[in-house]
């Protein structure tokens, strides 16, 4: 979807991933949404069982789309050089549009190694599931994707600081519901980008909200303006 793309256009992996989709169910167990931090934890036995690590976290993106879209991980081969894993495409449901406690249903996640020869591992948790996506050369446009983030606040503290805002305060008040996306990384510092689009076919106003936050300590990097028109 492009909102991804003008959310985080250093993310360009995740943002060639990302197309709308037909409406199919996801597989696994579905637990409901998840914050970084829980998409992290859902993440562990694939941490442990992929060779090459210890992993650390270098980059994600949360999607709180509210109509099914698909992963289509067959473009990663195309975008980096491919080193392990299935690749297999995963479609995903609508989410419920609640984005006030920074959760989302699916969250796109790379980790990368001490080793650079270990590559980038791309892993997708949906709706509490994780599935290894694949593993690939930390080169060309990867390269971006293996600098560990280290510790950082949860996607949830980073919507917590827009939201205190005034124009944050007043979005949620116009908007109870909205796609979200919640970009993180790459890049030293790191940063949380949010994007949140209330906007519809049929309805224009003021629908969209951008903002950033520090990742590292939790305040507010770039504040939410106004809200802008759809």
């Amino acid at each position: 979807m492009a909102i991804l793309a003008v959310v985080v256009a250093a993310v360009v992996v995740v943002a060639c991933l990302v197309l709308q989709g037909t409406s199919l169910s996801s597989t696994g167990s579905a637990s409901g949404p998840d914050t970084l931090d829980g998409a992290v934890a859902a993440s562990s036995n694939i941490l442990a069982s992929v060779a090459g690590g210890p992993w650390h976290l270098t980059s994600a993106v949360g999607l709180g789309y509210r109509a099914p879209w698909t992963l289509d991980a067959n473009r990663l081969k195309t975008e980096c050089t491919p080193i392990s894993g299935s690749y297999a495409n995963a479609t995903y449901p609508a989410g419920s549009g609640n984005y006030t406690e920074g959760q989302a249903g699916v969250w796109v996640l790379s980790f990368a190694a001490p080793n650079a020869s270990s590559g980038i591992l791309w892993v997708v948790v949906g709706f509490g599931s994780a599935t290894e996506i694949g593993v690939v050369a930390a080169s060309g446009v990867c390269a971006e994707d293996s600098s560990f983030l280290g510790t950082v606040v949860d996607s949830s503290v980073a919507m917590e600081q827009v939201l205190a805002t005034s124009n944050g305060t007043r979005y949620a008040h116009m908007f109870s519901l909205a796609n979200a996306t919640y970009a993180l990384g790459p890049g030293v510092p790191p940063v949380w980008t949010i994007h949140l689009s209330a906007c519809t076919q049929v309805v224009s106003g003021p629908g969209t909200l951008d903002s950033s936050v520090w990742a590292l300590n939790g305040t507010i990097q770039d504040p939410p303006r106004v809200p802008s028109i759809c």
